[in-house]
């Protein structure tokens, strides 16, 4: 490695020679990155000679829907040669301290290495411009995955970076759908409102102390900026296909060199392959959530979309899935309480994969803006099924229940969507149904808690399986009249194809699985709770709708529903 023996030869000689010390250390880094392409593993080309899925600039991109790859592990001599790098980058450091270019390749190789304290230390030592220290260490904070402080060492460095600077560090035209014509025209000034509910949006786990979307953006950022007169490790100069790829969809986690032909050996040609991280998602939102975070209904946000606008893998979770829950709300005086139920299992998961989870952090969040106070409940337990509450005022707000379970690895889930919440008045209302386990059908739940202690983790139900239904009926103490209660359950139309014939005439709609109707005395209490069990033998797997109606005379008629899910057999 004569580059690096070189570089430290300058540094034992003493040279003072600021320009010599700055060619020595961009020479030392052209030469690991050259050396680490030839060291790469080699990978086939086959399978790749179909069109690109998107062609940026010069460079072709294809999305792997299968998420099959996976870095093999480092070659032993890159790290070698990569530790040589960072003790030559340390002395050129010390004989100029102000340099920002070294600097940043310190900070930016001990992350590369994995030693993000040495990053940390390294950040700390920076005496270049105020700005770029301030960036270098939100960057070593970040992949230390401390994103809070990261967050406020990024908002010190863009206060503190020239304004032409902040403005393309705080542009997310790149990373919007729909949204980017209209983002890129307003003033930089006039972003500021719509970015903050677009970062408010993308932060992909609320239980995550930070935001790590927004600091992975800034930390991307960092990474263009170090590539200013240095080598990349694909060897492809940088431009600015080069930046829109990073900005979208971040560091390459790992690099392979495709077998060269006959003629690529002829003319000396080698091709790198670049692939980003298994298991990403687009977490910034699409345009008419941000426009309209009442938009946001319950499955209605892909975080896997057959061709991402970006993509960013948090490190702290191996997978990222919808989360299956149900959630309830009943009101409290001037207030609501929300149940939110949960069951971290994926659709794919085993019962016994569900046994090896040893401890699942949950979170329910309520923030009707980025603006609003935040309302949050955490809880932990050790098996894949929970269930939260939290009180809040009688609002519509946005509602996430976030999961991180860990079992052999860590995985997230979540289910983030608008609440919409109708304000009180005087009128017989009903809260929503909430599903229970029932252990004896002679023993019901008769308040809230006892049927919370038992709620399902999901509206999904195994068929055959003997389900309850919780409600709570309002307004009754101001209309003390008999009433007529109704519950059907009745299943979806199977396809738009069946909706279509229903709706033409040439089949007959489906009937209702269950329908039962009774007459209940006149309540005088402020609250009335109902509860029974519902016995679905032989019911067909699908898509269900559970609904309660109260008719009284002289009041409209009130009612509320419930999606289930009867599963199929396993």
């Amino acid at each position: 490695m004569w580059w690096i023996v070189l570089a430290t030869q300058m540094v034992g000689a003493g040279t003072q020679d600021s320009l010599g010390v700055a060619r020595a250390a961009r020479h030392a880094q052209a030469r690991f990155e050259s050396y680490r392409i030839d060291h790469l593993p080699w990978t086939d080309a086959d399978g790749r000679a179909e069109p690109c899925d998107e062609r940026v600039g010069r460079f072709c991109f294809w999305y792997d829907p299968s998420d099959a790859w996976r870095p093999a592990p480092e070659a032993p001599a890159i790290q070698r040669a990569r530790l040589e790098l960072v003790r030559a980058l340390d002395s050129l450091a010390a004989l100029l301290p102000g340099d920002g270019w070294i600097a940043g390749q310190r900070v930016r190789y001990l992350v590369d290495a994995g030693d993000t304290a040495a990053a940390m230390d390294a950040a700390r030592a920076c005496r270049a411009a105020a700005w770029w220290c301030a960036a270098l260490a939100g960057y070593a904070l970040h992949e230390a995955r401390r994103y809070a402080t990261a967050d406020s060492a990024f908002g010190a460095a863009l206060a503190a970076m020239p304004a032409e600077r902040r403005c393309r560090w705080t542009d997310l035209s790149v990373l919007l759908d729909d949204l980017r014509g209209t983002y890129h025209r307003l003033s930089c000034a006039g972003r500021d409102s719509l970015a903050r509910r677009i970062w408010w949006l993308a932060d992909p786990l609320y239980l995550v102390p930070g935001n790590e979307r927004r600091t992975e953006h800034f930390a991307r950022h960092v990474l263009n900026a170090l590539q200013d007169d240095a080598r990349p490790p694909d060897g492809v100069r940088w431009e600015g296909d080069s930046r829109e790829l990073l900005l979208r969809y971040g560091w390459p986690a790992g690099y392979e060199r495709e077998r060269p032909s006959p003629v690529d050996i002829m003319e000396g040609n080698r091709s790198v392959m670049a692939h980003f991280a298994p298991h990403s998602r687009d977490f910034m939102p699409p345009a008419r959530f941000v426009l309209s975070p009442d938009a946001i209904r319950q499955d209605a946000w892909d975080l896997d979309p057959a061709r991402p606008v970006s993509s960013y893998a948090p490190p702290y979770a191996t997978t990222f899935h919808e989360l299956p829950h149900q959630v309830a709300v009943f009101r409290r005086a001037d207030a609501i309480v929300v149940v939110a139920s949960y069951d971290v299992r994926a659709p794919e998961d085993s019962a016994a994969q569900a046994e090896r989870i040893r401890q699942v952090q949950a979170a329910l969040v309520l923030q009707r803006s980025p603006e609003a106070r935040r309302v949050m409940v955490r809880g932990t337990g050790a098996t894949p099924t929970g269930v939260l509450l939290a009180f809040a005022p009688a609002e519509s707000t946005l509602v996430s229940l976030e999961t991180l379970d860990t079992a052999d690895s860590t995985r997230a889930a979540r289910a983030r969507f608008w609440l919409p919440v109708t304000p009180h008045d005087s009128g017989v209302t009903l809260s929503d149904p909430l599903l229970f386990r029932v252990e004896r059908p002679d023993s019901l739940p008769s308040s809230l808690p006892e049927a919370v202690g038992a709620a399902l983790g999901s509206a999904g139900v195994d068929p055959g399986e003997r389900v309850g239904v919780f409600w709570e009926t309002y307004g009754l103490a101001s209309h003390p009249e008999p009433f007529r209660v109704t519950l059907t359950l009745t299943r979806e139309s199977a396809s738009f194809l069946r909706r279509i014939a229903e709706w033409t005439g040439l089949a007959r709609p489906e009937d209702r699985y269950v329908s039962l109707s009774w007459d209940e005395p006149p309540v005088g209490s402020l609250v009335y709770p109902r509860a029974l069990a519902l016995a679905l033998p032989g019911a067909t797997p699908g898509r269900y709708v559970l609904e309660i109606t109260l008719k009284m005379q002289g009041q409209p008629i009130a009612a509320t529903t419930r999606n289930i899910v009867i599963e199929s057999e396993k």
